[in-house]
């Protein structure tokens, strides 16, 4: 969404604007969110039913994974928001980092199949913890323990992007202070 407004020139009103940064990025994350996949959602939840692939001790866990997904998405694409405010135009960061994204997390190829340096790749995205413990909620895969783990490494990949998303906000509004200029390229 800040890559949007970048081209069209209303971002510096994220600068103008006495409201918390943070809380800017992150609030742009979730409204394009919620703007981007309601009826994906809709069409998910209507999908499981019809099949009959959702168990009813599974229909409670529910909840919590969508907001668990929900959660991480928003932190995930505030960090993206902080990314786009270094640039006119960042349309390149969002191949860079989106496209790697859906192919090392497991959403179109099983994690399994990956050789050893494309796993490790697939942590540095919350995606792949959170297509894992969808897995699990739904008895495609995983077992035992292993959505323990896989909550754990999410909550992990959340902090660093919280802290990667304050550093980036901070170096891109203190050079703006500095020079005026919303362009660090």
């Amino acid at each position: 969404m800040a890559n949007q407004e970048r081209k069209g020139g209303t971002l510096e009103i994220t600068f103008l604007s006495p409201a918390n940064r943070l809380a800017m990025m992150y609030g742009r994350a979730l409204g394009a969110l919620i703007q981007e996949v309601w009826m994906f959602c809709c069409f998910c939840v209507f999908i499981l039913v019809y099949t009959k692939a959702i168990q009813f001790h599974n229909i409670l866990i529910l909840p919590f994974i969508f907001l668990l997904l929900l959660l991480s998405s928003t932190i995930w694409g505030g960090m993206l928001n902080s990314i786009f405010m270094f640039s006119r135009d960042a349309s390149i960061i969002m191949d860079i980092f989106d496209t790697p994204m859906t192919l090392f997390s497991g959403s179109r190829i099983p994690r399994n199949c990956f050789p050893f340096w494309a796993k490790m790749i697939s942590l540095v995205f919350p995606l792949t913890y959170c297509i894992n413990i969808i897995r699990f909620v739904l008895n495609i895969g995983g077992k035992g323990k292993q959505w323990i783990l896989n909550i754990a490494g999410l909550l992990v990949c959340m902090c660093i992007m919280v802290a990667v998303t304050v550093v980036l906000t901070y170096q891109v509004e203190r050079h703006n202070r500095e020079t005026g200029e919303l362009q660090l390229y």
